[in-house]
């Protein structure tokens, strides 16, 4: 999909994305990761954000010696965030019916946001983009490069309507799902196309013998 949607003009106001919502670190997972008895929970990790939506959970659940009142602060709801900070790759995905509950996990962050002021896939679809890209540069501090939460919260939404929010992402949604059900349909075709020339092959090999 096209990015020049997102050449704002540079008169357009903007608005800080922390104050649409609020903006957290995912649960650093490893530190209370266990095989002994704990709660199996879905993490949701950068591996989940391919998608504008996150539509299924992640499998196999984990078990988490931790407290409950941790686990809430982490679990996700619908319509949140999860956005990558860590990796050179920048996504961002919405939490749907079937992904809420799950837990964030150490490489992403989430931003729960007012749904009166922004539209979460809006706000995906923006992260997503090149013109995001040029602005949340990774840090490269350590082995893997990664995005700072400051970096997040001070980032400048261009403070567009609600409908024209909503128009936008849709375009995107729509896109994205036609794009899908076309790889669908190629890989359907290709399938076909591989069982029809084996078929051939055999008959063909039981003809010589």
């Amino acid at each position: 999909m096209a990015n020049d949607l997102f050449m704002f003009s540079s008169n357009l106001e903007v608005c800080l994305l922390k104050d649409l919502g609020k903006i957290s670190y995912g649960l650093p997972v490893s530190r209370y990761q266990t095989d002994k008895e704990g709660s199996p929970v879905h993490i949701i990790n950068v591996s989940n954000l391919n998608s504008l939506k996150i539509e299924e959970k992640s499998e196999p659940p984990i078990k988490l010696n931790i407290s409950l009142p941790t686990i809430k602060r982490y679990e996700l709801e619908i319509d949140d965030v999860v956005i990558s900070v860590r990796g050179r790759s920048l996504k961002a995905s919405v939490v749907t019916a079937i992904s809420q509950g799950s837990i964030a996990g150490s490489n992403v962050a989430f931003f729960r946001p007012n749904k009166n002021k922004i539209n979460p896939l809006f706000v995906a679809v923006l992260i997503r983009s090149q013109w995001a890209e040029k602005i949340l540069t990774p840090e490269s501090s350590g082995t893997i490069p990664s995005i700072r939460i400051t970096q997040l919260r001070d980032l400048k939404i261009p403070t567009v309507d609600l409908f024209t929010q909503n128009n936008i992402a849709e375009i995107f949604w729509s896109h994205e799902c036609l794009t899908k059900k076309e790889k669908e349909i190629l890989e359907t075709r290709q399938k076909l196309i591989d069982s029809a020339l084996e078929d051939i092959l055999i008959q063909k090999n039981g003809e010589s013998l």
